[in-house]
Order: C-alpha cells, then structure tokens, then sequence
C-alpha cells in the first residue's frame, strides 16, 4: 500500500504531488496568524525508508520516494527539500553530486503521528546494489540525521564504488494514507 501510493504521487519532473488531502489537513501555515500548526520535526521523531524502481527500463536510473514516517505521538513539520548524504556500507560517504529541485512555493507539510511525507529522489548513472548504501537525511536546522537503509541489515555483498554520479532530490510532500 506504501509502495502505490509513492508511486503514484511521482509526477514527470521528478515532483511529489499532495494525494487527495487539502493543505490544512497537513498543517499548512495559518492564513489568519500565519502559525505553523506543528513544531519542526526532530530527526529521533522520524523513521525513514527508500521506495525505488528503475525509470525507463534503464538499471543506472533507479527513481522513486523517499519516505519519512513521523514515530511520535504528537505532529511535527518538516518544510522544504531535505539534504541527502549517501554512505557506503562501511559507513564513508560516496562522493556524488546533490542537485535540489526547489519550486517556487513550498509549503510546510505537517505530519500527525504516523504520517507519511515523501520527496523524490532519482540518480543517474547510479550502479550500488540495495544494500550496499544508506542515507543520511536532513532538513535545514537538524543537527543530526536520519538513517535510511536501502537493504536488510549485515549486507556482505559486492562494495559501492560509484563516484560522480547526480542524485536528484525534491521537495517533502504529503503522502496520502
């Protein structure tokens, strides 16, 4: 069910699309106070996960979501497009090339406890097996991380060599459950 629906909120121009949920569900700004309806998420309130598939039939062009769960009892918000730090299984990050795709307006996006939002995130030239690589994730103020492993824990197979190659990441955007 995951999987569909960060499927489907991929749009070409590697954008995620809010799914049938108005923006106050979500915790847009106030228009009467301009507020946040929520505090920023912290990183130890998140779980992250990868949802990726090749694009175009090409094995060098793996594209899909980046997911990140809201763990807490209470709403927090993230708001704009999350830096990505990719790291080899032994933990040393790969050299590669972040290119942000920054729309015009972003809105904050506002995660009630067990809420989903997403970002997309497509590589080119990109040959690591699942596995073999994770991802820091952070927002603008994090000190700290969140993980995203890309394989089941203990991955003994072939290293991730790749350097130079482009991840392509978007803005975070609602998930609809």
């Amino acid at each position: 069910m995951r999987r569909a629906a960060a499927w489907a909120a991929l749009v070409a121009g590697g954008s995620l699309l809010a799914l049938a949920a108005p923006a106050a569900a979500h915790g847009a700004r106030s228009a009467s106070t301009g507020a946040r309806a929520a505090p920023a998420c912290r990183p130890k309130a998140l779980s992250g996960s990868l949802d990726l598939a090749s694009s175009g039939g090409s094995a060098t062009a793996p594209a899909g979501a980046l997911l990140l769960r809201n763990d807490s009892s209470s709403a927090c918000t993230l708001d704009g497009v999350p830096t990505t730090t990719v790291l080899s299984s032994g933990g040393s990050a790969i050299d590669l090339y972040e290119h942000k795709s920054v729309p015009h307006h972003l809105a904050p996006v506002a995660l009630g406890p067990g809420r989903t939002a997403g970002a997309s995130i497509t590589w080119s030239e990109w040959t690591c097996p699942a596995g073999s690589y994770s991802l820091e994730v952070r927002f603008a103020g994090w000190s700290s991380a969140v993980d995203v492993q890309t394989g089941p824990p203990g991955y003994a197979g072939t290293a991730c060599t790749s350097v130079g190659e482009t991840v392509y990441v978007g803005p975070v955007t609602p998930i609809a459950s």
